[in-house]
């Protein structure tokens, strides 16, 4: 890793405190273990999940490893990537626009069921030829 990531990532992991003891991380496990029962359930009605790639338009370059409240503010505006991180579900990330002010890049996650990257993958392929966006775009040339 650059020294960025290292960077973002040192701020990052003094956002989480310390856990006290083995009993509290097998119970951060017994959580995530019901978080991916609910996540299971609810996609049992449901084949995938759109949301935006981040709550926020891309930050600058370094803007994450510049303190730890930038990092604090990353962790916060990239909360849709966190679910297929936590549960380890599939899911997938496709332009989708453009901010017209800004003319930065804006993306869509799809997320999906446990072992189902073909359902992601089919409606990436689906955003991508509905919107018939050129990829990748390229935010400072067009």
């Amino acid at each position: 890793m650059g020294n960025d990531a290292l960077a973002f990532f040192d701020a990052f992991d003094a956002l989480v405190a310390p856990l006290p003891d083995n009993a509290a991380f097998s119970h951060l496990l017994m959580q995530r273990d019901g978080i991916a029962r609910d996540w299971s359930c609810f996609m049992a009605e449901h084949n995938v999940v759109l949301t935006p790639t981040s709550a926020r338009l891309p930050f600058p370059h370094g803007f994450d490893a510049r303190s730890k409240e930038d990092a604090a503010a990353t962790k916060i505006m990239q909360r849709p990537l966190v679910l297929a991180n936590l549960l380890g579900v599939p899911s997938a990330c496709v332009p989708a626009g453009r901010d017209e002010t800004t003319g930065l890049p804006i993306g869509v996650l799809l997320t999906g069921q446990r072992f189902r990257e073909d359902i992601c993958l089919d409606a990436a392929e689906a955003v991508e030829a509905r919107l018939g966006l050129k990829t990748p775009i390229d935010p400072i040339h067009g």
